[in-house]
């Protein structure tokens, strides 16, 4: 199957490999989550996907995106897996202002340890909550880029396996889940598109979504 990480993806947005992967922090911390549950999470105006085939400058945007997912109530003692995006939709997708696409976001399948598949695009923790803003990365990603004349996998280490990565944060007083303009993504088995991205090619994905809960409210992630 071809796969496209937008997303987020999307989430990222709003949105997450064949290993989970996630810096370690070298310190003893506690992650309290309140206010989570089921959220959704949704991308507009200066936060809307856009992925970057950094080698050749084509920009591959959509106008509209949301995920869903859930982030679980408690206290806990990992900063791995504090949230879990299962579904990512994107809408509105052209390659370069030309080729229009649909986007499907892949999910791994899930696997037992020590393989730490969960099925999910996961946000981890990557350090200490600073003025209400959590840094952290989003990972399992993949997805499909599919459209006439232009076709293509954005994934990882290698198509098919899952593990792209990005870094991003989240804010509790906004609600923002942010994914950074950052590497993590190679695009990989393009079929046409006109050379406007290439088999190979890294990528940058950045995309803003705002998460609620059912209330409607925003979700609090502290890790002290």
């Amino acid at each position: 199957m071809r796969k496209f990480s937008a997303a987020a993806v999307a989430a990222f947005a709003l949105a997450g490999t064949a290993v989970a992967v996630s810096a370690s922090p070298a310190f003893a911390s506690t992650v309290v989550v309140t206010g989570g549950g089921a959220v959704a999470g949704t991308a507009s105006g200066a936060g809307l996907p856009v992925l970057t085939d950094t080698k050749t400058g084509t920009t591959l945007k959509c106008t509209s995106a949301s995920i869903h997912g859930t982030i679980p109530n408690g206290t806990f003692s990992s900063l791995l897996d504090i949230g879990q995006i299962t579904s990512v939709t994107f809408g509105g997708c052209t390659v370069g202002g030309v080729f229009s696409f649909g986007v499907t976001a892949e999910f791994p399948s899930n696997t037992p340890p020590p393989v730490t598949n969960d099925g999910n695009w996961d946000f981890n923790a990557t350090g200490l909550t600073s003025g209400g803003v959590t840094p952290g990365n989003l990972t399992q990603i993949s997805a499909d880029i599919s459209g006439t004349g232009c076709t293509a996998d954005v994934d990882g280490t290698s198509a098919d396996s899952n593990t792209g990565s990005l870094t991003g944060t989240y804010n509790n007083t906004s609600g923002a889940l942010k994914a950074n303009a950052s590497a993590g993504l190679t695009i990989y088995a393009v079929s046409g598109c006109g050379g406007l991205i290439g088999s190979g090619d890294p990528a940058t994905f950045s995309a803003t979504y705002i998460v609620t809960n059912s209330g409607g409210t925003h979700p609090q992630i502290t890790v002290s």
